[in-house]
C-alpha cells in the first residue's frame, strides 16, 4: 500500500487529473496564494494592508470625542433648547458614521492591485540581437504623447502609467498616491474618492464638534455656574465680540509674584501668599470660610469698634463741656 501511494505520487498527472483536480487535493483561492503583504477577510472579499491594525488608532481618535460630543448633546436636551439640541446630536451622529462608512470602504477595498507575471515577458527580436537582458524601461504612447514606464523586476511586469510599486503592500498598484497608515491601505484608483471623502467628513466632524462645544462652553461656564449670573445680569459680560477681543487682544498683565527675587528668611510665612498675608493681619481663618466673607465680617467688627469709640468720645466731650460751663 505504502508503494502504491509512493508511485502514485510521483507519476504525472494525466490530463483530466489537471483539468479536474483529484478529491484528495484542495484547491485553493487566489488571495490565499497571494505573494503580496495584504491581508485578507471574509473569503478575500474584503483586502486590507498589512498595517490594517492602525485602524483601532484612528477609530479611537475619531469616535471617543464624537461619542464624548453626542452624550453631553443628549444630556442638554431635557434641560434647556431640546429642539435645538437635538438637531446637534442628530447631525453629529450622522457625520460620525458617514465618517466610519468611508473609513472603512478606504481600507477594505482593492486599491487598484495589478496581477503579477509569473515569468518576465519576452523581449522584441531586435532587442535579443542587441541586448539579451529586459530593457529597464519601454516607451507607450498616451494621449499622443510619449511616456516612459519601468519594468518591475518583483511583479515581472511593465508597470502602467502612473502605476508605482507600493515596499508595504509589495504590490504593484494603478495610478498611485500614497500609502496611508491612518487607513492602513495604499490610496490608489479604486478607493481614491472613498479617501476623498473620508478626509472631507473628518475634517467636517472636526470643525462640527469644535464649534458647537464653544458654544455650549458659553452656557457653562465658571462664573455662571459659581455665582448664578442666569438669574441676573453678569457685571462682567462686555458682549459676545469684547468679549472675545478680551480673551484673544487685550494686554496680558504683569506677575504678581517674582519668583526668581530672594525669598526672605521667615520659616513661618508663605511666600507670595496672599492668604498667608491675611492671616497674619487678622489671625487664623477656618478651612472652609470664603475670603470675601471673613474681609466682610472684619470690615463690620472694625466699623463696629470705631462706632464705639466715637460714642465714648462723644460722651466724654459733653461731659466736659458741662463741667466747664459750671465751674464758669
Amino acid at each position: 500500500m505504502a508503494g502504491k501511494k509512493r508511485g502514485h505520487v510521483h507519476n504525472a498527472p494525466s490530463n483530466d487529473e489537471t483539468m479536474f483536480p483529484s478529491q484528495d487535493s484542495k484547491p485553493k483561492r487566489i488571495y490565499q496564494l497571494w505573494p503580496g503583504n495584504n491581508r485578507f477577510c471574509c473569503g478575500g472579499r474584503l483586502v486590507f494592508g498589512p498595517d490594517a491594525s492602525s485602524l483601532l488608532l484612528t477609530t479611537s481618535m475619531i469616535g471617543a470625542p464624537a461619542l464624548t460630543f453626542s452624550i453631553r448633546m443628549a444630556f442638554m436636551i431635557t434641560k434647556s433648547f431640546p429642539l435645538f439640541h437635538s438637531l446637534i446630536l442628530m447631525g453629529s451622529l450622522l457625520l460620525t458614521v458617514l465618517d466610519f462608512t468611508f473609513l472603512f470602504l478606504t481600507s477594505s477595498r482593492d486599491p487598484g492591485i495589478i496581477p503579477r507575471n509569473k515569468e518576465a515577458p519576452e523581449s522584441e527580436p531586435l532587442d535579443i540581437l542587441s541586448n539579451p537582458k529586459l530593457p529597464r524601461t519601454k516607451d507607450v504612447l498616451v494621449n499622443g504623447y510619449t511616456v516612459k514606464v519601468k519594468f518591475c523586476e518583483t511583479c515581472l511586469l511593465y508597470r502602467p502609467p502612473r502605476a508605482s510599486h507600493c515596499s508595504i503592500c509589495n504590490n504593484c498598484v494603478q495610478r498611485f498616491d500614497h500609502h496611508c497608515p491612518w487607513v492602513g491601505q495604499c490610496i490608489a484608483l479604486r478607493n481614491y474618492p472613498y479617501f476623498i471623502c473620508f478626509i472631507s467628513t473628518s475634517t467636517l466632524l472636526c470643525l462640527y464638534v469644535f464649534v458647537f462645544s464653544w458654544v455650549s462652553m458659553l452656557e457653562t461656564t465658571y462664573e455662571k455656574f459659581r455665582y448664578r449670573y442666569d438669574k441676573k445680569e453678569n457685571p462682567y459680560g462686555k458682549g459676545l465680540f469684547k468679549n472675545l477681543f478680551e480673551v484673544f487682544f487685550s494686554r496680558i498683565p504683569p506677575p504678581m509674584i517674582n519668583f526668581r527675587d530672594w525669598a526672605q528668611e521667615e520659616p513661618d510665612v508663605e511666600v507670595g501668599s496672599i492668604a498667608s498675608e491675611l492671616d497674619r493681619a487678622f489671625g487664623p481663618r477656618g478651612d472652609r470660610y470664603d475670603t470675601e466673607m471673613e474681609i466682610g465680617d472684619l470690615r463690620l467688627k472694625t466699623l463696629e469698634y470705631d462706632n464705639k469709640n466715637n460714642a465714648i468720645e462723644e460722651t466724654a466731650k459733653k461731659k466736659r463741656d458741662s463741667v466747664d460751663v459750671r465751674s464758669r
